[in-house]
């Protein structure tokens, strides 16, 4: 694994890409795109149902002054307090390391609706109809592609969300970049949790890979 002291926008979205799936062709067809009986898109139904669990391999590796070490563990991420809003479904997401660390993890409260699925902050008023489209992480029928938000006041900084089909289903990358980098993948497939990953970089480097996710 590369040393990576600074990374640019650009690179970080290289990064990125590959953490979803690189630049390989898109499959012809993917599924997921049929509605479970909540209302929501069967992609990420599961996401909002209290109680489920998903139990994953997990690597952590670690890489300074081109010295590379790894260990292996699991991934625990299950679904916390899920409940009907206003517009669509919010519930948190829970992810807990076991045998390595965690430099981030897609871990946080999401909000899905039959038109898409957020990761929302503390600032959410628990009205999804409120909801940002250009700010949403995977839509009900996903395309691949890419959103980038630069920093006006400093063009050093800045944050992307990258799509990418995998492994018959999909995955999301939410990353960010000015000084340090860091940022974390999520992949669904009907409903569940199939992979994700974690990222930081200043100095060194520290990546967390867990189930089925594509790696850089």
């Amino acid at each position: 694994m590369m040393k990576l002291l600074s990374l640019s926008p650009a690179t970080l979205s290289i990064l990125l890409l590959s953490a979803c799936g690189g630049s390989g062709a898109k499959p012809a067809n993917v599924g997921n795109h049929k509605t479970d009986p909540s209302g929501l898109p069967a992609l990420y139904a599961g996401l909002f149902e209290t109680g489920k669990s998903w139990k994953l391999p997990a690597e952590y590796v670690t890489s300074m002054d081109g010295q590379t070490s790894s260990a292996k563990g699991t991934m625990t991420c299950h679904v916390e307090e899920a409940r009907a809003i206003t517009g669509g479904k919010t519930a948190r997401l829970a992810c807990d390391p076991d045998g390595v660390e965690a430099p981030d993890s897609p871990a946080g409260t999401y909000v899905g609706t039959p038109a898409g699925l957020w990761r929302v902050d503390d600032a959410f008023d628990g009205d999804a109809t409120k909801l940002d489209a250009t700010k949403m992480l995977l839509a009900a029928a996903p395309k691949e592609g890419k959103v980038e938000t630069k920093d006006t006041e400093n063009p050093d900084h800045g944050s992307a969300v990258i799509v990418k089909a995998h492994a018959g289903g999909w995955c999301a990358s939410s990353g960010s970049w000015g000084g340090d980098e860091g940022g974390w993948t999520l992949c669904l497939r009907d409903g569940a949790v199939i992979g994700g990953a974690g990222f930081w970089a200043g100095g060194s480097t520290r990546d967390l890979y867990f189930g089925d996710v594509p790696r850089n």
